[in-house]
């Protein structure tokens, strides 16, 4: 990073004035008429025409032609000009100066240790021949007005923006500065491609921009309604905030930004659309493409970066789907504070639908492209008292959406935030599957939003058959709780470690597989179940029913548990509802799955509790039983005996006496066997 260029910019306007005492300055002539030709010596006040390096020419006062037109003299043995300085001074609103043709060639050299600096007072200066800085810094000093670049800008110096108004490098397609570019102050930088270019124009990743203070870089695409990507490769170092957005990009379709953003103080990235409001096209997407990483310097923490959304366009009526846009990560995000992208229009407006609020995070490109120990909330504005270092997709009643294309992402957390309720995860890759890993280490982690698409509300095509191609991992000894009204995710769930709770009607996605050591519990719809040895099936949440569309599969080893609370089913005790598939209670080395029994009070003799329902033709001389609870056999829970019997629709447990003497045994034993036979 350039800081000492950026720390001489407070000496820049004592240079000048030695600078124009020190050389020869040659000021242009008020005209009435003729030529506004550079070499014609009648327009300058010494009776020659600048001409050298140490030369600085200045136009001041105030023309009587509303647009003059200098041309520098075409030499035949050098592409242009070298000066020292330029400085252009009018007080009339309606002038403007345009200095050389797009053919000719500015150069500036420094020459006895100053640096050239170009200044203009009141109106716009535009340049337009091609402008080389080499080993030197140049001053830009608008004043009042925009300096422009008509033509590239090159070389290896420094460009310092100073002043109140705009600097604009509109130019060509082979601008290759390699230099710095320091934005101060108040001051501004716009970087575009003239037309018919697409694309922004900072300079290459050999150089990068410094945005100092409440100073800002704009970077604007003139390619209106163009499909064709726009880039631009600059490293930005961010040292200041500015509210509206230290770096901001004005784009009507897809973007790709390739450098780096270094945040050395908290940072905001501002994008927004150029279309007006009858020219936005409804259900347009736009996605902003960021290649470089997010990292902050290192001597820094909590560098909190802000991503908005302020398209001029107002929403207005369902279906109008006019701002909706894709921030799209290809690289890491490795700064210690807080991301936050949001739109800054984001309060629901009366008659439009929410999704013309969504905001975008989409991850591609790799895996991990957020660290493993972010928090990521959706829907809902920044707050105090939030974590340290979360990730905010989505502002106050707007829909934040987290798109995993085709990448594996490790969080520390999932949150649907504020009034959005559409929030949702879901892949957005055409062939690769995504993977979602969330690691809770302690606590309860409980995500309201969606996990997979939701149909294409509104009409909008947002969520393909694709955005369901997501896969699920639970780590962490921590609890997390999935409490959507529907989960439509495909993919298979693996339960590592902790608890999972599905309260939610995810009855299509694939094979829940729960591990050694950890749970899996809820009051939803599941599809498919397999508890591993180890592993622990608790139907309900304290207590509850939890619904099965697939087989449920316990291997040895594994525990059945469910609480009895009461006789209601539910409400007051758990139990596991098979509405599709089977129940296998398999024997896994020379083991079967353990049942694990909690009595919450003292229930009468003859209670009874049906802990699994829904099967259909269960036999337990082929689909097992539990370990150590044949058939019709009795344990006991503290003071409480239970018998367990396993009937071709359900698994019932019924309060029975205590066995005092042998002939009760035997008449027990006895009704049990005409059961039996009336049930077969």
């Amino acid at each position: 990073m350039k800081r000492r260029a950026f720390a001489e910019v407070g000496l820049t306007v004592f240079a000048w004035v030695s600078v124009g005492l020190a050389q020869t300055t040659y000021n242009w002539v008020s005209l009435s008429g003729g030529t506004y030709s550079w070499t014609d010596t009648a327009n300058w006040d010494l009776g020659a025409y600048p001409n050298g390096a140490g030369d600085v020419a200045r136009f001041v006062g105030d023309y009587v032609v509303a647009n003059m037109t200098v041309t520098m003299p075409p030499y035949a043995d050098v592409p242009g000009f070298t000066l020292h300085g330029l400085v252009f001074s009018d007080t009339v609103a309606s002038h403007d100066l345009v200095l050389s043709t797009a053919a000719q060639n500015l150069s500036f050299a420094a020459l006895g240790g100053n640096n050239p600096y170009i200044s203009n007072t009141n109106r716009s200066l535009t340049i337009w021949p091609t402008v080389t800085v080499n080993g030197v810094t140049a001053n830009l000093i608008p004043r009042g007005s925009q300096l422009m670049f008509r033509g590239p800008v090159v070389g290896n110096g420094t460009l310092i923006s100073m002043g109140t108004a705009g600097v604009e490098l509109f130019g060509a397609a082979n601008s290759n500065f390699t230099g710095t570019i320091i934005v101060s102050n108040a001051a501004g930088v716009d970087a575009r491609g003239g037309a018919p270019q697409s694309y922004w124009l900072l300079g290459d990743t050999n150089g990068a921009t410094e945005v100092y203070g409440t100073g800002y870089v704009r970077l604007l695409r003139d390619a209106f309604g163009s499909t064709a990507m726009a880039t631009n490769a600059e490293p930005v170092h961010v040292y200041g905030v500015h509210a509206n957005g230290s770096v901001r990009f004005y784009a009507n379709s897809n973007a790709l930004y390739l450098g780096a953003i270094t945040l050395h103080t908290n940072g905001v990235i501002n994008y927004s659309s150029w279309f007006s409001n009858a020219d936005a096209p409804v259900g347009a997407i736009r996605h902003f493409y960021f290649n470089g990483a997010i990292v902050q310097d290192d001597i820094g923490y909590d560098r909190n970066l802000h991503i908005l959304r302020s398209d001029a366009t107002a929403a207005s009526g369902t279906g109008t789907l006019t701002r909706l846009s894709h921030f799209v990560l290809l690289s890491q995000v490795s700064h210690e504070g807080y991301t936050h992208i949001a739109n800054d229009r984001d309060t629901a407006q009366t008659g439009s639908d929410v999704l013309q609020f969504a905001s975008w995070l989409r991850l591609t490109n790799g895996n991990d492209r957020l660290p493993t120990g972010t928090t990521v909330y959706l829907g809902g504005r920044l707050n105090a008292g939030t974590p340290s270092s979360p990730v905010w997709v989505g502002g106050t009643g707007s829909v934040g959406i987290l798109l995993l294309a085709g990448v594996s992402q490790e969080l520390a957390g999932l949150m649907a935030h504020g009034t959005g309720t559409l929030n949702r995860v879901i892949n957005y890759h055409p062939t690769d599957s995504s993977t979602l890993t969330l690691n809770i280490g302690s606590g309860a982690n409980i995500y309201s939003g969606y996990l997979g698409g939701i149909g294409g509300m509104y009409g909008y095509p947002d969520d393909p058959a694709e955005a369901n191609n997501l896969d699920l991992v639970k780590k962490g000894a921590g609890t997390l709780v999935l409490q959507a009204p529907s989960n439509t995710y495909a993919g298979t769930t693996t339960v590592e470690a902790g608890t999972l709770i599905v309260n939610a009607d995810q009855r299509n996605s694939g094979l829940i597989t729960v591990q050694n050591l950890a749970t899996l519990g809820g009051t939803g719809r599941v599809g498919a179940v397999k508890v591993l040895t180890g592993g622990i099936l608790a139907p309900g949440m304290s207590p509850g029913v939890l619904s099965a569309h697939g087989n449920v599969t316990l291997e040895g080893g594994s525990v059945f548990s469910v609480e009895l609370n009461g006789l209601t089913p539910g409400t007051q005790y758990d139990q596991l509802h098979v509405v599709s598939g089977s129940l296998s209670l398999q024997l896994t080395g020379g083991v079967r799955p353990d049942l694990g029994v909690s009595l919450g009070f003292t229930p009468a003799l003859g209670d009874v509790f049906d802990i699994v329902t829904g099967l259909s033709g269960f036999d337990p001389s082929f689909d097992g039983y539990f370990e150590g609870k044949p058939d019709l056999s009795t344990f006991s829970v503290g003071s409480t005996q239970l018998q367990i019997d396993y009937q071709s629709d359900r698994i019932r447990l019924t309060v029975v006496p205590e066995p005092s003497s042998l002939g009760l045994i035997v008449v027990v034993g006895a009704v049990g066997l005409l059961r039996r036979r009336l049930r077969g």
